[in-house]
């Protein structure tokens, strides 16, 4: 007979019978999609060369293989996610080509998220037995599973070493918060990076940053094609579609730069400068 042998459909058809005296209280269903998208993690990172040390505490943690899942301000952490990216962090490790081409120790985990997530920190502890260590301002460090894992509550981190990570949040006040903010955004108003970060901001706080506005210049002049869009039709089409633009380029940017493509060679391909290349990898 020619044809590959169907082991899998025999093998379920195994298991149906072998169970068959427990049929009423057993459902089968073969080849189940395990998640109703395709996997995919916020953000990895990966630390060449393994023994280099980052300065910033968030990445005291960090091995070869970082994957790190984000909450946006309106979600929180729940148990689910957490069994969710450890099932990633499996995934990561196991799909390649060779048997550990990826080595677990070299795997870790980060969730962040705006809020504390007790229900989650309570479950690791109790129910799991991991160890919790507040680690820095902000930052927990867990030990004990599989891999090292680190949750950050990005509005409780330190506003000196984290400031814009600590301000993408929803509560920011008119006044000295707002205004302190776009006085340290002005200095980094052409990066595509900081214009991202600022729009989601102000996106976020756009009822405080409208009272703002008619008091600060600065915040005018920066602005004021996005303002002026934002009272006609009320809307915030423009400061989405830049947000967007800017997170696509700057994924362009570094799946080009995977590839092997030269600086030169990304510039002329996503019709920037060098310069914003080399601004986006760093």
């Amino acid at each position: 007979m020619d044809g590959p042998i169907q082991w899998h459909p025999a093998f379920y058809s195994a298991l149906q019978i072998e169970l068959a005296a427990d049929a009423s209280a057993l459902i089968f269903e073969s080849e189940h999609l395990l998640s109703k998208k395709p996997m995919q993690i916020d953000v990895i990172i990966i630390k060449k060369p393994d023994d280099y040390h980052i300065h910033k505490t968030m990445g005291h943690i960090f091995r070869r293989y970082n994957l790190i899942e984000y909450k946006s301000p309106e979600d929180s952490l729940s148990i689910n996610d957490f069994y969710k990216v450890m099932g990633y962090g499996c995934f990561y490790q196991s799909d390649t080509l060779k048997v550990m081409e990826i080595r677990p120790e070299e795997i870790t985990l980060t969730f962040a998220s705006s809020h504390f997530p007790r229900k989650m920190m309570a479950h690791m502890q109790k129910d799991l037995h991991l160890r919790i260590t507040a680690y820095d301002t902000g930052i927990f460090h867990i030990q004990g599973g599989i891999f090292p894992i680190q949750v950050l509550i990005t509005r409780k981190l330190s506003k000196k070493d984290y400031y814009w990570l600590q301000h993408l949040r929803k509560d920011l006040k008119s006044g000295g918060e707002i205004k302190t903010l776009i006085e340290n955004y002005e200095g980094h108003k052409k990066s595509i990076l900081y214009q991202s970060v600022m729009e989601a901001i102000i996106r976020g706080n756009w009822t405080e940053t409208e009272a703002e506005r008619k008091m600060c210049d600065a915040l005018k002049e920066l602005f004021a094609e996005d303002f002026k869009e934002s009272e006609n039709r009320g809307l915030q089409q423009g400061l989405q579609k830049g947000i967007h633009q800017g997170i696509q380029l700057t994924k362009t940017v570094f799946s080009l730069s995977r590839q092997g493509f030269s600086v030169e060679e990304i510039a002329g391909q996503c019709g920037i400068s060098k310069e914003q290349v080399e601004e986006i990898l760093q």
